[in-house]
């Protein structure tokens, strides 16, 4: 199965139908399909967008009890208001930004949506970074671009600070086809396991937090 769903393909009719995990696959598609759209043509297809939106009313739909994990978040934030503020100022010291993890929630009105749409991208660090090197060695200046918007967009969502502001960064070199792609691609790889180790935190932090709301 390919990992994006062109707007050209099948779609089911009744999301409502669906199990949870099967919207979940289905959103983490749309959602590849318009990272892809946005990176290669800088605007989405009409069928992507909409396809996107019945999903999010979907989730909105199933939203699910989440009193107790928007509370931890406000505990996350406040705790991380430095990181928080320095990420906003330019300054994008954090790995894992809550205050924007808090808004994919609200977003998609379930923090389990949330979680999936996070362990998505987590696992797509891994091959976001090495197309990023491969187009670096062939100094495919398009191949480049593209990778490089593809991890930028993505990390933007997700709250992913350092790796956003490092492709953010990497982007302003000319040209761009020539950057060394030696430390950059140390850096992401470094940037992309502190990530992870941050979501791994926040994931524990809402365990706990659901058991003992029990």
């Amino acid at each position: 199965m390919n990992s994006r769903l062109g707007p050209t393909e099948s779609f089911p009719e009744d999301l409502t139908a669906l199990d949870d995990i099967d919207v979940q696959v289905l959103h983490s598609r749309v959602q590849r399909q318009l990272d892809h759209e946005y990176a290669t043509a800088c605007e989405a297809h009409p069928e992507t967008e909409s396809r996107h939106a019945e999903l999010l009313e979907e989730f909105t739909r199933r939203t699910v009890e989440a009193s107790a994990w928007r509370s931890l978040l406000r505990t996350i934030v406040e705790e991380n208001t430095a990181s928080t503020q320095a990420l906003h100022l330019g300054t994008p010291d954090v790995a894992l930004d809550p205050a924007i993890f808090a808004e994919l929630v609200d977003d998609l009105a379930s923090p389990t949506a949330a979680f999936s749409f996070i362990t998505t991208f987590e696992s797509l660090l891994d091959q976001r970074i090495s197309n990023i090197q491969r187009a670096l060695e062939y100094q495919d200046k398009e191949a480049v671009v593209t990778a490089m918007l593809s991890l930028q967009a993505s990390a933007a969502i997700t709250g992913a600070g350092q790796l956003h502001a490092s492709i953010t960064q990497a982007l302003k070199h000319k040209p761009i086809e020539k950057t060394p792609h030696g430390p950059l691609v140390q850096q992401l790889e470094a940037e992309a396991n502190l990530f992870r180790k941050a979501f791994a935190d926040l994931k524990d932090h809402h365990l706990m937090a659901t058991q003992n709301s029990l």
